[in-house]
Order: structure tokens, then sequence, then C-alpha cells
């Protein structure tokens, strides 16, 4: 339990992480965008890794396509699973994967 999924990713790829940090510490070649409602982020984090604050529920004004879209752990904390696929669907590449793991 708390593993980085393991996944083969080509070129230095865009992840979008929903809201987990350790994705950038096993990915160094990946420029990784970690979002969280709350300013909860460590001081350090890694070169690659960069963090803003911003509500996954609502719509995604993001404009960045992503190679990998990881969330973790979100089972009761989306109140609108059609929206947010909605959001993932648009923001990955042709080629993309998205990885969510719930705990039950």
């Amino acid at each position: 339990m708390g593993d980085v999924i393991e996944t083969i990713l080509i070129g230095p790829p865009a992840i979008l992480l929903i809201p987990s940090r350790d994705m950038a510490d096993k990915h160094p070649e990946a420029s990784v965008k970690g979002i969280d409602v709350s300013p909860i982020q460590p001081f350090w984090t890694p070169p690659n890794a960069r963090f803003e604050m911003d509500d996954f529920n609502l719509r995604w004004e993001d404009h960045e396509k992503y190679d990998l879209i990881h969330g973790r752990e979100l089972l009761g904390c989306v109140p609108d699973w059609k929206l947010f696929y909605e959001n993932c669907f648009r923001l990955v590449l042709t080629h993309t994967r998205m990885a969510l793991a719930l705990m039950i």
C-alpha cells in the first residue's frame, strides 16, 4: 500500500497528480503537477514537481495535456464522477493512462 504505480513513460512525460506527491520522486525525468484544495504540501519538493491549489471537483481550467493522470484514495472525495472523468479525458493525450487507486 502506498507504492507508486509502475508504468512505462516514454520521453519526458507530463504527469498530473490528484493529490499525491511521490510520483515526482519516482520519475525525476517527468514534469509533475500536483493539485489539492489545501496548501498542505511539504516545504521540500523535488525540482521536477510543482503544486497548485485547485479543486478537482470543479471544471478544470488547465490547458496542458498529460501523459499520466494519477489519483489515489478519492473514494468519498468526488461527488460528480461524470464531471471528474470528463475533466480527465479532456486533458489526456491519446496514448495517456489514468491510474486511480481507490481504497475501500
